[in-house]
């Protein structure tokens, strides 16, 4: 079914406030990222630990190096995990709770490593900070994590340096202070920006997919989208074996109601009649407009019996409706199953068959077939009971 009258408001941390829509953008672009998001973490990992050949120049104490060797090897090991695992995190909470214990996990590391150096240079360690946090912003993530990230590096970063290093010449210190505030600042507004845009498109793209698939007036799906849908459960039960039935109706002597009351009146009726089926039927079933007056119903895991109950209750409740609270009408309802190994093609020409036999046999008729090669044919009175 289609999800309507969503609050699609984008909140000051560039993520929508439906919580829903935010998770359905976060999966679709995590879906896309994936393919570069992967390789980078094993390539950033490996790149992590290549540093180990300056630190096996540099360092002279064996106890320092092997730490720093532990420290870098589980780094990597790290990250060759996250290229093994990293789809089986399709969850949004966890992938988010995963991308940022990564992420702190390696402030730790390096900062760990800076200060293992007997005398550790400033201001190339400040240089590399940068670097570091042009790499948090490029992997995905909730745009306050990462910001928070960048903050808890840079802070730490400083206020070990302050306190660690000794001589630090102080004005060096506030020039990377005030240079790394200005690459959070700036990096944080890019980053926001195209949160915000990305969301915006993933709207537009949304919205589009919606009117390829949605009919205008009654706002269920069209016969291209049921089509699809089709397809998809006939293929599901040819491969599992399981049961899949239709329902097609349509609106007794619809053009005399055009004639009679105008257009406008019998839009109104189709409308109406949309939403009565849609809230009889289950989420599971796709229900679409065939085309004019005619609606069909797909039935996915329902025997021809359940098919026809349903039928039947569809009928009662339209039987007993007053449309635009002036009219009553009538539905003849055509119910088959699929039958193995059948196309698309040969199930829509036989139920188009049954609903021209419920048309042909007086309307306001039920016509299921059966497993046999009979028709079932039932006629109701205008109270709705069998005759």
């Amino acid at each position: 079914m289609i999800e309507e009258d969503r609050n699609i408001g984008i909140s000051p941390i560039g993520e929508f406030v439906d919580k829903n829509l935010e998770k359905e953008f976060f999966n679709a672009d995590f879906s896309n990222a994936i393919k570069y998001i992967r390789p980078l973490m094993l390539a950033f990992g490996i790149l992590y630990f290549l540093f180990i050949i300056p630190d096996y120049l540099l360092i002279n104490d064996v106890r320092t190096f092997r730490s720093i060797l532990l420290n870098r090897s589980m780094f990597v090991i790290l990250g060759i995990i996250f290229y093994f695992r990293l789809t089986s995190f399709m969850n949004y909470r966890v992938f988010i709770l995963w991308i940022t214990g990564y992420e702190l996990f390696f402030i730790f590391s390096f900062l760990l490593i800076v200060y293992q150096y007997e005398s550790p240079n400033f201001l190339i360690q400040s240089l590399g900070v940068v670097v570091i946090l042009m790499g948090i912003f490029l992997i995905p993530n909730r745009w306050i994590n990462i910001v928070i990230v960048s903050i808890i590096l840079c802070t730490a970063f400083l206020v070990l340096s302050l306190y660690v290093l000794n001589p630090l010449v102080m004005r060096e210190f506030y020039a990377a202070l005030v240079y790394l505030l200005i690459a959070i600042f700036l990096n944080s507004i890019s980053s926001w920006r195209l949160n915000y845009y990305k969301r915006i498109q993933h709207l537009i793209s949304q919205n589009l997919r919606l009117l390829s698939t949605t009919d205008s007036l009654t706002h269920i799906f069209n016969r291209l989208k049921f089509d699809e849908e089709l397809q998809k459960s006939i293929n599901y039960c040819s491969r599992y074996n399981t049961s899949l039935s239709l329902i097609l109706f349509d609106i007794d002597d619809f053009k005399i109601i055009n004639d009679s009351y105008g257009h406008l009146t019998g839009d109104n009726v189709l409308i109406d009649l949309s939403t009565m089926v849609k809230n009889l039927i289950r989420k599971t079933d796709t229900f679409a407009r065939w085309g004019g007056e005619e609606f069909v119903i797909l039935l996915p895991n329902t025997s021809l019996n359940r098919a026809r109950e349903i039928a039947q209750k569809i009928k009662v409740k339209i039987d007993n409706y007053s449309f635009n609270n002036m009219m009553h009408i009538t539905c003849s309802f055509g119910v088959t199953s699929y039958c193995g190994e059948e196309d698309l093609r040969s199930l829509i020409h036989r139920i188009d068959k049954l609903l021209y036999e419920a048309k042909k046999a007086g309307k306001n008729t039920i016509v299921s077939d059966l497993d046999t090669d009979s028709l079932f044919v039932e006629q109701h009175d205008d109270n709705g009971v069998p005759f």
